[in-house]
């Protein structure tokens, strides 16, 4: 009598078909009823491992997506917390502009050349003379 079940096709190593063929001949059960009977009783931690794959795949969209939302969350309550504070902040910043001359050039408080306090003077390095001699050097 034909089945309804869909049919699957496996290749296996001679060893391993040795074994079953043994088995399978043991036990009076023809080859493809006991390989169906083992993926069977698989099939229950195979549906456990599937849906584990599945979830360990998804994690890292998940996981970003969490992210995006708990630093979106958190920037609008860091926002909402300064938002009395910007109106302090932008009467300094007006102060700011209006005392320091921002558009003017900055001038240099000491000359060009001039040692700068706290910072160690590099040495030019030593210009490179000739040898005294070129006896022993091959050309």
């Amino acid at each position: 009598m034909p089945t309804t079940n869909p049919r699957l096709s496996i290749t296996l190593a001679p060893a391993d078909l040795a074994v079953l063929d043994r088995y399978a001949a043991a036990s009076g059960t023809p080859r493809a009823s006991m390989v169906a009977a083992l993926i069977k009783a698989a099939v229950p931690e195979l549906d456990r491992a599937a849906e584990l794959i599945e979830l360990a795949n998804a994690a890292p969209h998940a996981v970003v997506q969490g992210l995006v939302s708990d630093l979106s969350n958190a920037t609008a309550d860091a926002m909402g917390f300064l938002r009395p504070f910007q109106a302090d902040y932008e009467l300094i910043m007006n102060t700011l502009q209006r005392e320091l001359p921002l558009d003017q050039p900055k001038r240099r408080a000491v000359s060009p050349g001039a040692p700068v306090p706290g910072v160690r003077a590099v040495r030019p390095a030593p210009a490179r003379r000739p040898p005294p001699t070129n006896r022993g050097v091959k050309i």
